[in-house]
């Protein structure tokens, strides 16, 4: 076992164990594809492993969620980084569910905008969920990074965390 800068035990880079820790515990939210490594439209790799976005931001995972008339396509892609270890690789799981379970409700606009924007209400809401998640597996700050979400996690509007709060469990890692 390889400890990691992000705390805990390396994840194995495959999508085999991708899709065993998503079984294992968010099976009940409908995710159309999970894959490791592949790049999405506009997006390259930086040299740690995490994607880099066309905005300029960087990052571990990234939904896309395709609409359509009788619902919504969402392929989750994760970058080598979030396999750091599997606890992160679990948060980002997580954390990436939660964009997909905004995008299934009512607040689907905000949770699409939310993915290219940092201080949305929606991506707090998120990053509140996926500290809560962290706080109950006892796993730290295994994002070990203060973005702005934090500073006014106490503030976030009910109508969108209270969609997330069913994802704060606690988490079988393999």
């Amino acid at each position: 076992m390889v400890t990691t800068r992000y705390g805990g035990n390396s994840a194995p880079f495959n999508d085999e164990y991708l899709n065993k820790l998503y079984s294992a515990n968010y099976s009940d939210v409908k995710v159309d594809q999970l894959t490791k490594g592949r790049v999405p439209t506009g997006t390259t790799i930086n040299p740690s492993g995490s994607f880099h976005l066309k905005d300029g931001r960087d990052a571990l995972a990234v939904t896309v969620s395709t609409v359509w008339k009788h619902g919504a396509i969402h392929r989750i892609y994760f970058s080598q980084a979030a396999f750091s270890s599997k606890e992160l690789l679990a948060s980002t799981i997580a954390h990436e569910i939660g964009h997909v379970v905004l995008g299934n409700s009512r607040l689907l606009s905000e949770a699409i905008i939310s993915s290219g924007r940092f201080d949305s209400e929606a991506h707090r809401a998120i990053y509140k969920m996926q500290n809560e998640l962290q706080n109950l597996n006892k796993w730290g700050n295994i994002l070990n990074f203060k973005p702005i979400e934090f500073r006014y996690m106490d503030l976030v509007e009910d109508a969108f965390f209270s969609p997330l709060k069913f994802l704060i469990r606690p988490i079988k890692i393999h």
